[in-house]
């Protein structure tokens, strides 16, 4: 009897600790952000390893802590991301994570807003997000006065850049989707430039409203301006970003590989970046290993010419990224001919930002590769 009331009560002092426990999301980085969305929160990356023993302290001593616990559910969706797994190594570039452990906080639509380096105090981390909610509470008036102030700003220097930012305030403080379309209409009377880079924030805006038919008005106008080829990329980009809002990955994968399909007419490197980091985005966010080995295999056919300028683009890391999307599809056969390859030019070059995904560790991983261990 005195044994059984002795487990008795060890159950009843664990049992709030596991209730206090913070709680992690299981699936992928894609559906996080979907649920960031459908839930009004914000994303929590943690980032952490098997052999990171402040990381394990941390979740212990800190992130378990009932008042850290109940506040990250509340407020966020808490993703652990292992940095010796394959399939992690792209957001800890996309992250810039140098250390852990890393706490990196991103709205659903993938933008980092804030970032914590290192062990710290439970005080630390409230004090961090404290920080986050203080950001986010503006009054009306300080609403008012930004919004003024990047207008100004817009008036005084009408580029891209500053339209970009002036339209991104408007619709994420005002909700005025329609102001936002007559500012934007305004604005390529200007300078026709601004076409190309604005319609993709109205597009996740108008995704994100359900607002179709707004949607299409905004493609109907960029039809109207011309059918030249940033134009008719800029559309297929517009597109792109509807269908990722709309979390329909197939209809958004159809317009990128319109996008893809549509060669620049120099064909310049700078041309192949832009393309190379969109497939990198789409491949490693929504795991579509095998359509991103096939886009970035037609993508140096399309451009030889600027894959042969090996001062601008060393084939090392072409060769990386297609071993690195082969293993993690499971093709075994295919990433160890990209490493053979890859190690026949690995001499002599070094690649560039575009790539920097190039890990020495992955590689041996890589190169152990075969089927039974797949």
């Amino acid at each position: 009897m005195q044994r059984m009331k002795k487990i008795v009560i060890l159950l009843l002092m664990l049992t709030p600790l596991k209730n206090f426990a913070v709680e992690f999301f299981n699936g992928t980085y894609a559906q996080a952000l979907q649920k960031c969305k459908e839930e009004n929160k914000l994303l929590f990356l943690d980032f952490t390893a098997v052999w990171c023993g402040p990381c394990h302290t941390m979740e212990i001593e800190v992130l378990n802590d009932p008042d850290v616990s109940k506040y990250l559910d509340e407020k966020f969706v808490v993703l652990k991301l292992d940095l010796d797994e394959p399939d992690t190594y792209y957001y800890r570039e996309k992250f810039s994570v140098n250390g852990i452990p890393d706490y990196t906080i991103i709205n659903f639509e993938g933008n980092q807003l804030a970032k914590h380096l290192g062990s710290c105090s439970k005080k630390e981390l409230l004090v961090f997000f404290n920080s986050i909610e203080k950001s986010k509470r503006l009054t009306i008036e300080q609403i008012d006065e930004k919004l003024n102030e990047l207008k100004k700003i817009y008036d005084e220097k009408p580029n891209a850049q500053s339209l970009y930012v002036y339209l991104n305030f408007l619709l994420k403080y005002k909700q005025d989707g329609a102001l936002a379309v007559k500012i934007y209409k305004d604005a390529t009377a200007i300078k026709k430039n601004n076409i190309i880079q604005i319609p993709k924030l109205l597009a996740h805006y108008f995704a994100q409203n359900n607002d179709e038919n707004s949607f299409k008005n905004l493609v109907d106008f960029m039809s109207e301006k011309g059918a030249g080829q940033s134009l008719i990329s800029a559309r297929a980009l517009a597109f792109y970003e509807f269908y990722i809002a709309k979390n329909d990955i197939n209809q958004a994968r159809k317009y990128l590989d319109e996008y893809l399909d549509m060669l620049t007419e120099d064909k310049s490197w700078e041309d192949v970046s832009v393309r190379i980091m969109r497939i990198k985005n789409f491949t490693y966010t929504y795991k579509q290993y095998s359509w991103g080995v096939k886009a970035l295999e037609k993508l140096k056919d399309n451009y030889a010419g600027a894959y042969a300028n090996k001062k601008r683009l060393p084939i090392t890391g072409h060769l990386y990224q297609l071993a690195l999307m082969n293993y993690l599809d499971g093709n075994c056969a295919n990433t160890q001919q990209n490493i053979i390859e890859y190690k026949k030019y690995q001499s002599g070059f070094n690649h560039l930002s575009a790539y920097n995904t190039e890990n020495e560790k992955m590689m041996e991983r890589m190169t152990g590769c075969n089927e039974k261990t797949k």
